[in-house]
C-alpha cells in the first residue's frame, strides 16, 4: 500500500528501537548456544514477537484499530477462562482418573518421556493440585496472559464511572454486561493460585484508584472498592468452601519465595560462571584415557550468554542441592534475558519496558482533566467510536475456525477437541457480545495498557516465561497498542514521508528476514518430516527397520544440530539388536548404539554436555549388559562398563548436585576396580540426599542401604595395592 500511495506512514518511538535491539540482541546470542537448533528456534519466536510488535504500533490507522485489537485480545483472555472453568470440573478428573490407570498413555499424548523429572512434575500436578492451565502448561502461564487483559478491564469499567458528558449510552446496563465476562476472568484468574499475579493485579488497582481518585466522585470510587472487595471476599469464600482454594496460598507464599531465590542463586552462579562446590573431576582416571575435566562452564555468560533456550544444562551444574526444580528458565525475566542474551539484552528489556512506560502512564500533553490521557475533543471521540471496526474483530474471531487448515487440528474427530473448541469459541463471542457496549462508550484508556504492563512485568519477575511467546506476546501487544493510544505524543502519532526509499528499505529488511527464517528453518523442518517418517516406520508391527533407518540417515543429514533423529535411530539401532533378526546377526550388532550416541555428541556440532544423550548413553550400556549374549568377550564387557562409568561422570559434571547421578557413578565405578572413585561419590551422594528436603531428589532406601552397607567394604579395597600387570615378553625381532 505505501508504494502504491508513494508515501510512508509509521510511528516512531525510542521504545520502538529498544525492542528492535532487544530482539537483534536475542538473536545474536545464539552464536553463543551450545544447542543450537532451540537456540535458533527460540530466537525466531522472539523475532516474531518482535515483528508483531512493529506490525501493531504500525498497522493500525486509528486510535478505534488499536483499541479494537486490545478488546481482541481481552476476548481471548475470556476465552480461556471459560475453557479452565471448563476443565475444572470436567477433564482435570478425567485426566486424574486416565493417569491413574494408564500413565504411559498420558505422558505420550502430552510428549513427555517417562521417568522424567516432567514426568513427576506432571504427576505432582494431576495428584496433589486443583490448579487449572486451560490452553497452557502451568497455572502460572494462564496467570501471566490474564493479568495484563485484567487490570485493562478494571481501568476501562473505571474510565466509564466518570460523569463529564463525554460518553455514550447508559453506563449502569453496559457495565453490568460487561461484569458477566469480567467475573468469570477474575474467577479463572483467582484459582491459578498465581500470588505474583495477584501481585501485580494488586499493584495495577491501587495504581488505577490513585490516578482516578480527581476525576471519579469519591462517592463513586468508594463505593467501586467496597464492590470489589465484597466480590473478592465473596470468591475466595466459596472457592475455599468448595476446596478449590486453600489455606496453603497464603501459608506457603514464603516457601514459594524461598524456591525462586534459590532458582535466581542458581541463575546469577550462570550468568557468572561461579565455580561449584559439588564440581565433579576423575578421582582415578580409567587406564590409558585422559581424565574428564569440568569443561561446563560459561564464562562469556554475563556479557553475551549462553543462548536462547540454552539455561536449563547451565543451570544444573550451578543449582542448589536444596533448590526444588530442574527449571527450564530462572522465574525471573531480567535473568533470563540476562543469562540467555548477555547483559546488554537484559538493558535492552529494561529499556523498551521503561521507555514505553514513561511514555503510556506519563503526564497528558493535551486537555489537563483527562486523568486516562484520552485526549480527544468529544465530537471527535464520537467520530473514532462510529468508524467500524467491526471487520476487524470478525476477522480476529476467524482464528476459532483457522485452527482446522492452520493447525491441522480437526474437531470433530479428535477426541475432547470439539468441546473445547466449542466453549472457546463461545466464550470468545460471549465477552464480543456483552463487552462491546462498554468498550465502545469512551475512549480506552491508555493507562489501562500501561496498568496492564506493568501487572505482567511484576508477574514476569517472579514467575518467569518472558521467553514463552504465549505469555510475552500480551506484553509486546499492550506495549504496542499503548503507545498507539497516547496521541497527545510524539509516540502515538502517525507520520507520513512522501518518499519511495523508506518502503523500498522496508521490503529489503523483509526479504532478507524471510530469506534468513528460510535458511535457518527450513533444514529443520525437512529433518522432522524425515523423522516422523522413521517413527511410523518404527511403530509397524515389526518395524520396518530398513525404512526407518535410512529416514534416520536422511533427517541427519538434513539438519545436524537436530538430536531427535539421533535419539531416534539409536532406539532403532537397540531394537534391531533384540529382534530376531539382529540376533541371528554374527557380528556385535549392539555397538552401533554407542556409536550413533557418540556421533551425536561429536561438539564440533552439537553439545556434548547434553544430559539427556548423556543419560542415554549409561541407560543403553547397562541394558546391553544385562542382555548380552554368553559368549560375548571380557573386553567387550569392560568396555561397556567404562561406557557406563564414563557417561555417569559426564552426568555429574552436568549435574553435580544430583544424589542419584552420584550414587549411580559409584556403583559403576566399583564395578570396574575404581574403588576410589566410587567411595568418593558414595559419600557425595549421601551428604546430598541429606541436604534436600525434596523427596522426588532424594536416594530411594535400598540405594541409600546399599551405598552405607558398600562403603567400607569399597574402602578396605581402595586401600589394596592394585594387582601388578603380568609381564608380557617382547615379540622376537624379524
Amino acid at each position: 500500500a505505501n508504494l502504491l500511495a508513494g508515501t510512508f506512514k509509521f510511528r516512531w518511538s525510542w521504545a520502538d528501537a529498544a525492542v528492535i535491539t532487544l530482539m537483534m540482541l536475542v538473536a545474536l546470542s545464539t552464536s553463543q548456544a551450545a544447542e543450537r537448533r532451540p537456540a535458533i528456534t527460540m530466537a525466531w519466536e522472539w523475532g516474531g514477537l518482535g515483528l508483531l510488535y512493529l506490525i501493531v504500533r504500525n498497522l493500525p490507522r486509528s486510535r478505534a484499530e488499536s483499541a479494537a485489537l486490545a478488546g481482541v485480545v481481552v476476548a481471548t483472555a475470556v476465552a480461556l477462562s471459560a475453557y479452565g472453568l471448563y476443565q475444572l470440573p470436567v477433564e482435570i478428573p478425567a485426566l486424574r482418573k486416565l493417569f491413574l490407570t494408564n500413565p504411559d498413555l498420558v505422558l505420550r499424548r502430552m510428549g513427555i518421556e517417562p521417568g522424567s523429572p516432567s514426568a513427576e512434575a506432571l504427576r505432582q500436578r494431576l495428584m496433589y493440585s486443583n490448579e487449572i492451565f486451560s490452553t497452557f502448561s502451568l497455572a502460572n502461564s494462564l496467570a501471566g496472559f490474564l493479568v495484563g487483559p485484567l487490570a485493562l478491564c478494571f481501568a476501562v469499567g473505571l474510565e466509564n464511572l466518570r460523569r463529564d458528558g463525554k460518553s455514550r449510552g447508559s453506563g449502569l446496563v453496559a457495565l453490568v454486561m460487561a461484569a458477566v465476562p469480567g467475573v468469570l476472568m477474575l474467577v479463572c484468574f483467582l484459582l491459578t493460585k498465581s500470588r505474583a499475579a495477584w501481585i501485580g493485579l494488586g499493584v495495577a488497582l491501587l495504581i488505577l484508584a490513585w490516578r482516578a481518585r480527581k476525576l471519579v466522585p469519591r462517592r463513586v470510587l468508594a463505593i467501586a472498592g467496597v464492590t470489589l472487595a465484597i466480590l473478592l471476599g465473596g470468591l475466595v469464600a466459596a472457592g475455599v468452601a468448595t476446596r478449590q482454594l486453600d489455606r496453603q496460598v497464603i501459608t506457603q507464599a514464603t516457601l514459594s519465595l524461598r524456591y525462586r531465590w534459590e532458582y535466581w542463586v542458581g541463575a546469577w552462579g550462570v550468568i557468572t560462571n561461579a565455580p561449584s562446590p559439588f564440581a565433579a573431576v576423575d578421582q582415578s582416571p580409567l587406564p590409558g584415557a585422559q581424565p574428564v575435566t569440568d569443561s561446563i562452564g560459561t564464562p562469556q555468560a554475563f556479557w553475551k550468554g549462553v543462548g536462547p533456550a540454552n539455561f536449563a544444562l547451565p543451570y544444573l551444574r550451578h543449582k542448589l542441592p536444596q533448590a526444588s526444580e530442574e527449571v527450564l528458565d530462572p522465574h525471573n525475566m531480567l535473568l533470563e534475558v540476562w543469562a540467555s542474551s548477555g547483559l546488554f539484552a537484559m538493558l535492552a528489556l529494561l529499556a523498551s519496558i521503561g521507555i514505553g512506560l514513561r511514555e503510556i502512564l506519563g503526564p497528558s500533553r493535551g486537555s489537563p482533566d483527562e486523568i486516562f490521557d484520552s485526549t480527544i475533543e468529544p465530537a471527535t471521540a464520537r467520530s473514532v467510536r462510529a468508524s467500524g471496526t467491526g471487520w476487524l474483530v470478525a476477522i480476529a474471531g476467524l482464528g476459532w475456525i483457522g485452527v482446522w487448515t492452520f493447525g491441522k487440528l480437526n474437531p470433530m474427530v479428535e477426541g475432547q477437541l470439539l468441546e473445547r473448541w466449542l466453549i472457546l469459541g463461545l466464550g470468545w463471542a460471549l465477552a464480543v457480545a456483552l463487552g462491546s457496549a462498554l468498550w465502545q462508550r469512551r475512549p480506552i484508556p491508555a493507562a489501562g495498557l500501561g496498568v496492564g504492563i506493568l501487572a505482567l512485568a511484576i508477574n514476569l519477575l517472579a514467575a518467569g516465561g518472558i521467553g514463552m511467546p504465549s505469555v510475552a506476546m500480551v506484553l509486546w501487544v499492550f506495549l504496542a497498542i499503548g503507545l498507539n493510544l497516547r496521541e497527545d505524543r510524539p509516540c502515538g502519532r502517525l507520520q507520513e514521508i512522501s518518499s519511495l526509499w523508506p518502503t523500498v528499505g522496508l521490503a529489503c529488511v523483509w526479504a532478507a528476514l524471510a530469506g534468513t527464517f528460510y535458511g535457518a528453518v527450513t533444514p529443520f523442518w525437512k529433518s522432522e518430516y524425515e523423522r516422523e517418517r522413521a517413527d511410523a516406520a518404527m511403530r509397524l508391527k515389526p518395524p520396518a527397520f530398513e525404512i526407518a533407518r535410512r529416514a534416520y540417515l536422511d533427517a541427519i543429514e538434513a539438519d545436524r544440530y537436530n538430536l531427535q533423529p539421533f535419539i531416534g535411530l539409536a532406539n532403532l539401532e537397540y531394537q534391531y539388536w533384540r529382534s530376531p533378526e539382529g540376533l541371528n546377526r554374527k557380528e556385535p550388532v549392539w555397538v552401533r548404539v554407542n556409536e550413533v550416541l557418540s556421533i551425536a555428541l561429536d561438539a564440533t556440532q552439537r553439545n556434548p554436555n547434553n544430559l539427556n544423550l548423556r543419560r542415554l548413553q549409561a541407560r543403553y550400556a547397562r541394558a546391553i549388559l544385562q542382555n548380552l549374549p554368553d559368549s560375548a568377550q571380557a573386553i567387550e564387557l569392560l568396555r561397556l562398563k567404562s561406557t557406563v562409568v564414563r557417561a555417569d561422570r559426564k552426568i555429574t559434571q552436568i549435574y553435580p548436585t544430583s544424589a542419584l547421578a552420584r550414587a549411580d557413578l559409584a556403583v559403576a565405578s566399583a564395578e570396574i576396580g575404581m574403588f576410589k572413585d566410587a567411595v568418593f561419590e558414595a559419600n557425595q551422594a549421601l551428604i546430598l540426599d541429606g541436604m534436600t528436603p525434596h523427596l522426588d531428589k532424594k536416594l530411594p532406601g535400598p540405594v541409600k542401604e546399599s551405598l552405607v552397607k558398600q562403603i567400607p567394604v569399597w574402602e578396605k579395597q581402595a586401600a589394596q595395592p592394585p594387582p601388578k600387570i603380568p609381564e608380557v615378553a617382547a615379540p622376537p625381532k624379524r
